[in-house]
């Protein structure tokens, strides 16, 4: 099982690839760098497939889940990626928090 860390943020996303990669930054500058990131994509399409790609391979606190386009605002996706979270604490990062 995987070390488990103190904080899963949750970064749902739904074809913002403009902002995400600022809003990932965001995460990544900051002094507290206990944490993983679930980026949960909602019906994302290439361009967020291809940052993401390249994201997480730089650095593996960042997970991806690609899922399909759930009703509404992705609730449904939000939960089923919250299952995967590994840390003490949940927290929320929206995909254009600069």
């Amino acid at each position: 099982m995987p070390e488990r860390m103190k904080l899963s943020l949750l970064m749902p996303t739904h074809e913002r690839p403009e902002t995400l990669r600022l809003a990932i930054s965001s995460v990544q500058e900051q002094s507290f760098t206990d944490w993983e990131l679930l980026v949960c994509g909602d019906g994302c399409g290439a361009a967020t497939e291809a940052l993401l790609a390249d994201v997480a391979s730089r650095d593996a606190r960042v997970r991806w889940f690609p899922l399909p386009k759930a009703p509404g605002f992705g609730y449904a996706n939000r939960n089923r990626v919250l299952e995967e979270a590994r840390g003490e604490l949940i927290g929320f990062a929206a995909h254009d928090n600069l």
